[in-house]
């Protein structure tokens, strides 16, 4: 598939807007606010407390200053490793007849995963099969009738059911990335790679359970698409596992969750009771309760972390990481904190290849010069690239054809031009 293959579907893609609106006769919906947008059911169940957690292998102290590295160098491993990264990205074009979601997802890494996205608007060597829809289409009217559809483009979810004017725009946002990311994972052991060994990171939790799935009064169609967008990344995790690599995820949003303090409660560190994990590292940082030296990081215990409500999901466990500002490893810039995630497979793995998560993290990271891992940051530069660039198709030749476009999107494509101008 080329660009012009994308934008055609993109094109199309606006015909059938216009069709939606004619055949309901201007009878849209009274207000392009979706009621499940203000349910709050987007929130990771880690930051509503709706997770089992505990110390998974014991420690003299929760936090701790180590080198992150391995002493031994890359000597002793015995074969190459690859770092691959997934991230994607999902943008959304308001109507009054209907939205419009158009996503992507990027895979980077060594050798032949170099480049390759989902929808492909690049020209490379590797062929990748078709994924998942990239354009979505939630009506916003009366009567949402749809003609035909060209490949790539969706009205239903995850689960198969069809998408209405109250399906939270927000809820399919993060569908339609955690789809694609699924999707991206599970291709990744048919890639050829330069290694037996491999190591994947994504990009947000390694399993991604909203609170849509605990709460008894979520809507049916959105519990539904969760619980088969779960099933799948378990599915696909397990795929990678099977193939001999390591997935990773790698959470940077660390101000609501509280996995620390459900975990620790009491510790040299002081009472942590009902402390977000971020002020849980920061007030242990701060309290000096560990030895620091110029070029170590600052790690967690490892804690288990189980879905008490999802028995499919297997345990997984989260291992804190901050890395303090400093001319080593890039500039004076401030501390990141971020959270590792993973599975008992995993880590049996990166322990049989002679290395913990946090050599594997800083591998890919901090001995190449940046403090997240540069696949990582690949991916998300190419996948924000192209779900920009086919939101702004859409946008601009929706506004050329007379279909307005709301208050939302018409900001977000005034910043655009302002960006481009002010870059001159």
């Amino acid at each position: 598939m080329t660009f012009t293959e994308i934008a055609s579907i993109a094109l199309e893609t606006i015909k059938s807007i216009v069709l939606l609106a004619n055949n309901n006769n201007g009878k849209v919906s009274p207000s392009i606010l979706r009621l499940d947008d203000l349910a709050g059911l987007r929130a990771p169940v880690e930051d509503l407390g709706m997770v089992e957690a505990f110390v998974y292998e014991s420690s003299s102290r929760p936090v701790r200053a180590v080198n992150p590295l391995p002493l031994r160098g890359m000597s002793h491993l015995g074969a190459p490793l690859d770092f691959i990264g997934i991230d994607s990205s999902a943008r959304h074009v308001e109507t009054a007849a209907a939205g419009m979601i158009v996503s992507a997802v990027s895979v980077s890494g060594h050798g032949p995963v170099e480049l390759a996205d989902w929808p492909p608007v690049y020209e490379y060597e590797i062929t990748v099969p078709p994924g998942p829809p990239f354009i979505r289409i939630l009506p916003n009217t009366v009567e949402p009738s749809l003609p035909e559809l060209p490949p790539g483009v969706t009205v239903r979810n995850p689960a198969g059911l069809p998408y209405d004017r109250d399906y939270s725009m927000a809820q399919a946002l993060d569908e339609a990335r955690v789809e694609l990311e699924n999707w991206a994972i599970s291709m990744v052991p048919t890639f050829k790679r330069s290694s037996s060994r491999f190591i994947v990171f994504v990009d947000g939790p390694l399993f991604t359970v909203p609170g849509a799935l605990a709460e008894p009064g979520a809507p049916t169609s959105v519990r539904e698409a969760w619980r088969v967008l779960v099933a799948r990344r378990v599915e696909a995790v397990r795929k990678v596992e099977g193939s001999g690599g390591v997935v990773i995820g790698v959470v940077k949003r660390l101000s609501r969750s509280r996995i620390l303090s459900k975990a620790i409660r009491n510790s040299a560190c002081g009472d942590a009771e009902g402390q977000t994990d971020e002020f849980y590292m920061l007030r242990a940082i701060a309290s000096q309760c560990t030895k620091w030296f110029p070029g170590q990081v600052y790690k967690s215990v490892k804690i288990g972390v189980r879905h008490s409500n999802l028995p499919g999901v297997p345990l997984k466990i989260a291992e804190y990481v901050a890395i303090p500002p400093g001319a080593w490893h890039g500039g004076p810039r401030g501390l990141l904190l971020v959270r590792l995630e993973y599975t008992e497979e995993s880590l049996k793995r990166l322990r049989a290849w002679g290395l913990e998560p946090i050599h594997a993290y800083s591998l890919a990271s901090i001995a190449l010069g940046s403090r997240l891992p540069l696949p990582l940051l690949a991916s998300d530069r190419r996948a924000r690239s192209i779900s920009s660039a086919l939101r702004k198709l859409i946008a601009v030749e929706s506004m050329r054809i007379g279909i307005p476009l709301d208050y939302e999107s018409l900001i977000e494509e005034a910043g655009e031009r302002w960006r481009r101008a002010a870059a001159y």
